[in-house]
């Protein structure tokens, strides 16, 4: 509280010649708890804890040497927890063996191959950076983990906890670089999975199955009724159509893994599935109803067709 002479406030007696003036709660400066830290005296080594929100958080780079890799970090009040992020986007038609396409003059096809071997990627990467959220916002695949810590932290400390994740934004980039000695290649794993790969022509990065009956044309009814004659009566059969492909092994998806995956998604692994076929469907006993070996017959065959396809366009 600041002093002035007792005249000056108009108090008289004889109680000294100062007296205390009062400061309204507005006059009071109250210092940030970053000016407090920034205050005190520090020793060598000290590292200043995350005070800043998410919104005032600095971007900075993370520090990958070939990616441009974002880390930031903030202090979440509302849980009391130190968070951090880390982002990268993924380059994807390097992975694929796809670099040499130009966005610009990309014809309808090699925009649907893409499509499919985005499909089978993204795969990957689910699996093996489980942690990590995918984007499709932009134009390549974004990749980006989020780490949390009770209480208060560093961004010192945080960036080594973002750096030191088995299958944290590290490992991605030693994966992704065919040069890193010690790690699998992810252009590799592509190769080997499309490999092993049956697809329909459009398949989805977001399963769903629910409105495959619903989406059949006239073309699908007419192939299913043609096919299903040309079986019984031991003709050549026409190969089912992508709909009618997914619709039959939605039939299976109880029992099948691979042809729930086929069913919402468009794609199996074709070794799988033909070992899962030939469990759970009569197709090799000769027994069951018309509808059910006519349908785990055109599976097999319709997988068999399309990994051969997909084998000629991806592996070379």
């Amino acid at each position: 509280m600041a002093s002035k002479r007792r005249n000056e406030v108009g108090m008289s007696g004889n109680g000294g010649q100062f007296a205390p003036v009062g400061r309204s709660e507005a006059d009071v400066p109250i210092a940030t708890d970053q000016e407090i830290i920034d205050a005190l005296p520090h020793s060598p080594g000290f590292e200043r804890p995350i005070l800043d929100d998410r919104d005032s958080a600095g971007i900075q780079d993370f520090g990958l040497e070939g990616f441009d890799a974002d880390f930031s970090a903030w202090h979440d009040e509302g849980s009391g927890q130190a968070v951090a992020e880390v982002g990268l986007d993924v380059p994807d038609t390097d992975l694929m063996g796809l670099s040499d396409l130009d966005d610009a003059d990309m014809t309808t096809e090699e925009s649907e191959r893409i499509h499919r071997g985005t499909v089978v990627l993204d795969q990957i990467l689910r699996e093996r950076y489980p942690d990590a959220d995918i984007s499709y916002d932009a134009e390549r695949p974004h990749l980006s983990w989020e780490y949390r810590q009770d209480g208060m932290s560093t961004e010192e400390q945080m960036h080594d906890r973002a750096w030191n994740d088995e299958k944290g934004p590290v490992t991605f980039a030693n994966e992704a670089d065919a040069g890193t000695f010690g790690h699998e290649h992810l252009g590799r794993i592509f190769r080997e999975r499309m490999e092993d790969t049956a697809m329909v022509n459009a398949p989805t990065l977001y399963g769903s199955a629910a409105l495959i009956d619903g989406q059949r044309t006239a073309v699908d009814l007419d192939n299913d009724i043609a096919a299903s004659a040309q079986f019984r009566d031991e003709a050549e059969v026409e190969m089912p159509t992508d709909l009618n492909v997914r619709r039959y092994a939605g039939h299976l998806a109880e029992s099948s893994d691979q042809m729930k995956r086929l069913s919402e998604y468009g794609h199996c692994s074709a070794g799988a599935a033909l070992d899962e076929l030939d469990k759970v469907t009569p197709a090799s006993a000769r027994h069951g109803s018309d509808g059910e070996r006519f349908e785990s017959y055109q599976l097999c065959r319709w997988i068999e067709r399309s990994n051969e396809e997909l084998h000629e366009e991806w592996i070379r």
